[in-house]
């Protein structure tokens, strides 16, 4: 038996911009899952987790509803490169 890791990655994240903000607009949360210690020749990753990190993602919204959690990393997660993203994309940006 062999140990994975689990991980949440936000895909197809798009912002819009209004009155000089960046808005997140839309986007969506996936699952994604390794091996632990796997090296390039090694398999990468273990065929029932990959089935379950396919679950998740597929059914994300759903579980999110369910456990709100889930939903307050959706948040988390597309927030936290407001800053940098919004300075690139040459939108003033305050921390506060």
């Amino acid at each position: 038996m062999s140990l994975s890791r689990f991980w949440l990655v936000p895909e197809d994240m798009r912002f819009k911009s209004a009155d000089n903000l960046l808005l997140f607009d839309r986007g969506r949360m996936t699952v994604k899952t390794e091996v632990i210690g796997a090296s390039a020749g090694e398999k990468l990753a273990d065929p029932h987790n990959e089935s379950f990190a396919r679950f998740f993602t597929d059914h994300y919204d759903e579980i999110a509803r369910k456990h709100p959690i889930y939903r307050n990393c959706s948040t988390m997660r597309s927030s936290r490169r407001w800053p940098s993203i919004s300075r690139k994309a040459g939108f003033p940006f305050s921390g506060s």
